[in-house]
């Protein structure tokens, strides 16, 4: 937790962390205008007192004019006439709930995220089928799950031959861990990348 804390998380990452907690993740890296409003207009139309979807975006801060620059928060509503989305801006101390142009959120979660070298998107969050959280350990096929738009492969099984890992920690440090080991099993093959869409 202390590296997460220190360098943040990719999209991924944030992905696959859900899914090991019983939420259904559906990623759209750099999705267009069009995408983002039609989205955010579903979602925000839900009843308020029952929501089934919630949603994040991962932006660039310095491509809104803002200090910092990768940045995740939810987006809580969606104003039809000015084609706005309310940003719950989750560093309230540096900024406050907030609404964005639609185009301008778009071309923010288009920039490229250094670590990852993907752009940046939006992600769907639902509840899970599965009734129980799970040990990334025991789930790092998570990675390639159905969750890319037009994507829906069932996840790709853990190849007999891979890296042999140490051990998982018992205390603090096992997300961080967890994140490790897949970032190993994907370089050495053992689990596939996940694909960038340009979903227009």
């Amino acid at each position: 937790l202390e590296v997460v804390a220190k360098t943040g998380v990719t999209v991924d990452k944030l992905a696959c962390t859900a899914r090991c907690n019983a939420v259904e993740v559906e990623t759209v890296f750099a999705p267009a205008a069009a995408r983002v409003r039609a989205v955010a207009r579903r979602v925000c139309s839900q009843e308020p007192s029952s929501p089934k979807e919630q949603l994040i975006a991962a932006y660039s801060r310095r491509e809104l004019g803002q200090t910092g620059d990768g940045h995740f928060s939810p987006i809580g509503g969606y104003h039809e006439a000015s084609d706005r989305v309310l940003i719950l801006d989750v560093a309230r101390f540096k900024y406050p709930a907030h609404w964005i142009p639609i185009d301008d959120l778009a071309r923010a979660m288009a920039a490229v995220d250094p670590d990852s070298a993907k752009p940046r998107g939006l992600l769907s969050l639902r509840p899970s089928a599965l009734k129980q959280p799970v040990q990334p350990a025991l789930r790092l096929e998570f990675l390639d799950h159905a969750t890319y738009l037009g994507d829906r492969r069932p996840p790709a099984p853990l190849a007999d031959a891979v890296p042999r890992l140490p051990p998982p920690p018992d205390d603090d440090r096992l997300l961080p861990w967890a994140f490790a080991a897949v970032d190993t099993l994907v370089a050495a093959g053992a689990l596939p990348r996940a694909r960038v869409h340009d979903v227009a």
